[in-house]
């Protein structure tokens, strides 16, 4: 956690770093989603407040995904649609702001299947790029 950073809703925040190892992450899974979500089949939209050190770089490395949480199967974006590409869920940084803004990620859960939130960084690229998410929000477009 990050308590460094000016216009966080809550005093802190969490922070990307650069690491060679893998992927930076944070989840959220299982029965807080699915109480979030009211265990309600629909189409939502997730919503993460984030923000970046540079926007110059046009390599997908932030990533929001709505996967099931047994398979890692990424969650359609629309229902009908048919599985997303990982591309679908990843962000450069070119397409943030340097100042607290929103990315958003529509998609489509069928109240059955075990859900997960994962969003964070992709390891290995732009060492000096630093990503900070300070909320996540899920909203019902139904």
């Amino acid at each position: 956690m990050d308590t460094t950073q000016a216009g966080t809703t809550g005093g802190s925040c969490v922070k990307f770093e650069y690491g060679d190892k893998g992927n930076g992450k944070a989840t959220i899974s299982g029965g807080v989603i699915e109480g979030i979500l009211g265990n309600k089949a629909g189409q939502y939209t997730v919503r993460a407040r984030v923000k970046v050190t540079s926007t110059t770089s046009t390599t997908p490395i932030f990533v929001l995904s709505m996967q099931n949480l047994n398979t890692m199967t990424i969650f359609e974006r629309y229902k009908g649609a048919g599985e997303p590409s990982n591309e679908q869920v990843m962000f450069s940084p070119s397409q943030m702001k340097t100042e607290w803004n929103w990315v958003e990620l529509p998609f489509y859960w069928d109240g059955i299947q075990p859900i997960e939130l994962w969003t964070g960084r992709r390891g290995g690229y732009e060492p000096d790029l630093v990503f900070w998410e300070d909320k996540v929000e899920f909203v019902s477009m139904d």
